[in-house]
């Protein structure tokens, strides 16, 4: 685990935490007993790929956190990132509709907001 990771227990509240469920309304969803899962969180009991794969699911948790969930665990990330740079095509594409959309206001947002790249551009004046 390296110094910016957290465990998983930590992480697995956060999600479930931020989907506003309690641990019996999880544990009963994902089939599973809310002892299990309080250790889980608590760090008691290490989960397998099956339940994470599960409580992921049903936490609508995106695949970039699903991979963070499973190193947190000790597992291989499951999901391939790609990065945007080589989709030059629908980089033209998202170009070409903001320019059909002028004279309103626009924001970029997606990989160009993670890159820091943050652009906003205000309809000229009229």
């Amino acid at each position: 685990m390296t110094a910016h990771q957290l465990p998983f227990g930590i992480l697995l509240r956060r999600w479930r935490e931020r989907r506003r469920l309690t641990q019996t309304d999880l544990a009963l969803a994902a089939n599973s007993s809310t002892r299990h899962l309080s250790c889980l969180e608590t760090g008691k009991a290490q989960p397998g790929r099956a339940i994470i794969n599960r409580l992921t699911d049903l936490l609508d948790v995106p695949l970039r956190d699903r991979n963070r969930l499973l190193l947190a665990a000790g597992f291989a990330p499951a999901y391939e990132e790609t990065s945007i740079d080589g989709l030059e095509a629908a980089r033209a594409a998202m170009d070409r509709i903001l320019q059909a959309h002028k004279p309103f206001p626009r924001l970029r947002s997606g990989s160009a907001l993670e890159r820091g790249a943050f652009k906003w551009r205000a309809s000229p004046a009229l």
